[in-house]
């Protein structure tokens, strides 16, 4: 697994139960953790944000990487693993996932459905709420253009978030555009919800 945990200024890989991440500990402050993840057996890329209603700020993001000549329980282990120790080092309050794509073909629907169960797993046992959004709805929100490529998405996403570099890959801009994506409509959702209330 390539990524960062804690922050970005400095990143670790490890497959091995040994090579654990610092945990934090306590809660967060008054604001919200947003998990995002892009999901696949061969690469799962995840961006966990930090949104204080104004500003988001990245707190990790990263790619795990499983190998092809891994059995398929091993590679979908080892993205659970990873998610557990994502929620564990942030304790995120939403996580975010892209809607199937169902015109993609069926060996890629299927490693992501299987990625995707894994992680889904993951978030039920900790009773953390999952969100998707469509593809174009994502780009819209990160880029202002549905059609957005993935080379703007990326370039988007390292502005908004004012990363000194860009993300780690693809899947990881993905993920955290997704996170952004979520915070955002959280937001104009409780924004709303008052609108409403003072009617």
């Amino acid at each position: 697994m390539v990524g960062t945990f804690g922050g970005l200024d400095h990143e670790r890989s490890f497959r091995n139960s040994s090579d654990l991440p610092v945990v934090r500990t306590g809660a967060y402050p008054a604001f919200v953790i947003v998990l995002g993840i892009d999901p696949g057996t061969a690469s799962t890329g995840y961006g966990v944000i930090r949104f204080d209603g104004r500003e988001a700020r990245a707190l990790a993001q990263g790619t795990v990487r499983t190998g092809p000549r891994e059995t398929p329980e091993l590679r979908l282990a080892t993205i659970q693993r990873a998610i557990e120790l994502l929620i564990a080092a942030h304790a995120p309050v939403a996580v975010v996932f892209e809607s199937l794509y169902i015109g993609a073909s069926p060996r890629t629907i299927m490693s992501v459905c299987q990625a995707r169960g894994a992680a889904l797993a993951v978030c039920g046992t900790h009773g953390i709420a999952c969100t998707e959004y469509a593809p174009a709805q994502v780009k819209t929100a990160v880029c202002g253009f549905g059609g957005a490529g993935k080379d703007q998405v990326m370039r988007m996403v390292r502005q908004l978030l004012s990363l000194s570099e860009p993300p780690e890959s693809d899947h990881a801009a993905d993920a955290l555009a997704l996170a952004l994506c979520h915070a955002w409509s959280a937001r104009a959702e409780e924004r709303f919800a008052r609108a409403r209330a003072v009617r």
